[in-house]
Formats: C-alpha cells, sequence, structure tokens
C-alpha cells in the first residue's frame, strides 16, 4: 500500500529524535510492514527529503512569532493559521495525490483532518483522521464552547473511514460519543512503551555531575514541552518549601519551549534557581537516563497527564506524583500506583512530595507498583503499532487499490 500523511506538524514535534514520538513511530511502523510513506508537513519552506526510508514534503504554512505572555493573540493567530493551512494544504496535497497515487489518506492533528477528507474524497480512497489527544472535552456540551473550538470539532465530525485518537487521558472518546462519531468508526488506543526503557539503569551520579548538582542530592524530574498548560510552574512554586524541609533536593527540568524564560524567571523570584536545573531539549533516547536517576516524577498538567512522559515514569518504575484530572485517575483504579492530587489541593504538593523524600519504602514500593503497572496494562510500541498497521491494511484485504484511480 501507498500512505500518504497530511499534517501540520513535522514528523517529531520539536526537532530530531525529540518531541512526542508516536507521530515517527507510525509512519516506521508502516515502512517496515512493507509499505510505501509520503509525510507531508506545514514548515518553512518547501523541500523535500527522505528521513529513514520516509518519503518528506514539507511546504511552507505561515507561522506567527507570537509573544509567550499573549494569551488571546496566541489563539487568534492559531485560528489564522489553521485557515491558511486548510487552502495551501489542500492544493499540495491535491498534486501529492496525482503523484504518490496513495491507498489512504492520513491526516494528523485537527488541522489535517478536513484536508484528508477532501483529497480522499477526490482520489477515491479511504481517509483516516489521527488525533492525538483533545482539549474539546471541558468544551463539547456547550454550544458556545463549541465554537470557540470549531476547529477541533471539524476534526472529530469530518467524515473518515477511522478516527484514531490517542487515550492520553484527555477523554477523546466521551467527545467522539458528544460529537456523534459512531462507535465503529473509533480507534481509542493508548500509546506504546518500550519496557525495558530504564534496563539496564543508568549511572545517576554521572548525570548529577552533568547536570551541575550534588551527587547526594535527591532528584524530583518533570519531563515536557514548556507551554503554559503543562504547569511546570506548579512545581516551581513548590521547590521552597520543599528545600527548607529537605535540604538536599534538585528539581531536573528537561525540555524546551516558549515558557522556559518565564520558568527560569520564577526559580529566581522564588530563591531556588540553584534548585531547578533546565536541561532543554533531550532527545527521546536519552530520557531513560533522567528517569534511571529520578527519585520522584512529577507531571502537574491542566487537562489530563497520561501522555508519554508519565507512561515512560511507569515502564521505568518510578515514584509519581501527578494530579488527579481527565482520565489520569484511572492508573489508581486497583490501587495505589501513583499519588494523586485533586487540583483543588494543590497546595498539599510541597507536603506530599517532602513525606516522600523522607520516606524510601513508601516511595520505592510506589515505583515498584508503577512498573508492574506497565508490564500489566501498557502495550509496547509495537504491540500498539501492529493494531494500526493491521487495520490500515484491512482496507485493501486483497492487495493494493488500483492506483489509477487517484491519478
Amino acid at each position: 500500500m501507498r500512505i500518504l500523511s497530511v499534517s501540520s506538524i513535522p514528523l517529531w514535534d520539536v526537532e530530531d529524535g525529540k518531541g512526542i514520538p508516536s507521530i515517527y513511530l507510525g509512519q516506521k511502523a508502516f515502512l517496515d510492514a512493507g509499505h510505501e510513506v509520503m509525510f507531508a508537513y506545514a514548515g518553512r519552506r518547501h523541500a523535500r527529503s527522505i528521513y529513514h526510508g520516509i518519503q518528506m514534503v514539507e511546504f511552507a504554512v505561515w507561522d506567527p512569532a507570537v509573544p509567550p505572555r499573549s494569551l488571546w493573540l496566541t489563539r487568534v493567530l492559531e485560528r489564522l493559521r489553521w485557515l491558511i493551512f486548510l487552502p495551501v494544504a489542500a492544493v499540495l496535497g491535491w498534486r501529492l495525490v496525482r503523484e504518490f497515487r496513495p491507498d489512504v489518506i492520513y491526516g494528523h492533528a485537527y488541522h489535517a483532518a478536513p484536508v484528508a477528507w477532501l483529497l480522499g474524497r477526490l482520489a477515491g480512497v479511504p481517509n483516516i483522521t489521527r488525533l492525538y489527544g483533545t482539549f474539546l472535552f471541558p468544551y463539547v456540551h456547550a454550544p458556545l464552547g463549541r465554537l470557540v473550538k470549531l476547529h477541533e470539532v471539524l476534526a472529530f465530525r469530518s467524515p473518515c473511514r477511522y478516527l484514531i485518537v490517542t487515550d492520553d487521558g484527555t477523554r477523546g472518546d466521551a467527545v467522539a460519543a458528544a460529537l456523534g462519531v459512531p462507535a465503529s468508526r473509533l480507534r481509542f488506543w493508548r500509546n506504546g512503551v518500550n519496557r525495558d526503557l530504564c534496563d539496564p539503569v543508568w549511572d545517576p551520579a554521572a548525570l548529577k555531575e552533568e547536570l551541575g548538582v550534588p551527587p547526594d542530592h535527591s532528584l524530583i524530574l518533570a519531563v515536557s514541552r514548556l507551554v503554559r498548560w503543562k504547569r511546570v510552574d506548579r512545581l516551581i512554586a513548590a521547590m521552597p518549601a520543599v528545600t527548607r524541609a529537605f535540604p538536599d533536593v534538585t528539581a531536573v527540568v528537561v525540555g524546551d519551549g516558549e515558557e522556559r524564560a518565564n520558568l527560569e524567571a520564577l526559580a529566581r523570584r522564588a530563591g531556588v534557581a540553584d534548585r531547578v536545573r533546565f536541561a532543554g531539549l533531550v532527545a527521546h533516547a536519552d530520557v531513560p537516563r533522567f528517569l534511571s536517576a529520578a527519585d520522584i516524577f512529577v507531571s502537574l498538567y491542566e487537562i489530563s497527564n497520561v501522555g508519554n512522559p508519565l507512561l515512560e515514569a511507569l515502564a521505568c518504575g518510578r515514584c509519581i506524583v501527578s494530579l488527579n484530572n481527565g482520565a489520569t485517575g484511572e492508573i489508581n483504579r486497583d490501587g495505589e500506583v501513583a499519588v494523586l492530587l485533586d487540583e483543588a489541593a494543590l497546595d498539599r504538593l510541597p507536603s506530599v512530595l517532602i513525606e516522600l523524600l523522607r520516606d524510601d519504602p513508601r516511595r520505592l514500593a510506589l515505583g515498584r507498583r508503577a512498573r508492574a503497572y506497565a508490564l500489566t496494562h501498557l502495550p509496547t510500541w509495537s504491540e500498539r503499532m501492529t493494531l494500526e498497521v493491521q487495520l490500515i491494511e484491512a482496507l485493501a484485504p486483497h492487495g493494493a487499490p488500483e492506483h489509477g484511480r487517484a491519478g
């Protein structure tokens, strides 16, 4: 089969090898299964290349630079970029359809879902909508909310053969049901993990030396893109109280983004700049080094916390402190796998961290239960991607359709 993907975000959402791995791993799985893959994505230039066997097509779409604190301007310009993306991607996509003659067309993220539907309709081939979580759940039951989030509503409502939504705790299944998506069309799958992520265990002392952290310090780790809603500021705000009660501790923040300067300034104002290390962008393959060294993993996102970093922390058997929001609480359904705070009880965060730092047996027990949960409940990346490959291959059970239709 020939698979054409149209996306508003690159194969790696940050830079090569950094960011969420699921987009790249999906394309690689199709390639490994013997299919041809073309990935067209919005960028800053027009260019073609080959990346690990994947045919890459970058096309230029206006992407404004927005001051980090201008939230309203950010939202306005995001919508404007979406409106510009739609015709640009549709025109280029049709050219690629005629050139590549795909058997299935993917629309990645909400920008590209309507484009994939249009191209599939014109080419006479199935189209797939692939969404990596959603911000829509708090708005979906209010008419005004649906209007505010029209771009996401259209992604869910765009006709497609299958709607594949990542089960990251943001309740994409409930959103799909509220918007009338037939259950037979929805595939609500959790991302995979490498169960041997932290095996062998890396040397914590070497990492601490690289980061300038005293060798006897405990580490509290956060891994995320540094944007507002991932709320790394909550950890930094807790650090003054934590360090007063437990001096030998340092927080390490892995990731980068528009909020980094604000977070660094917050650490200075709070008097803990020497107790918060910003490691910056780290290749996905290097994240296990940080997880292995962490005594506590913290994730305090606003919407849900069951993203790749938390899943990988589970696989590494880390003691996890997070929030009981979205569907995050499901990981504690069969027992205490992580310490989950209600958002109304965030003022307890410093005391919870202090108690865990002082209580080695409990912290280690939580880590063991986290590891057991990962082994029992989380698919491997191979298992997860096999589901998707089989789903797509079933669209052409007797072989790929004739390419002449799309031409």
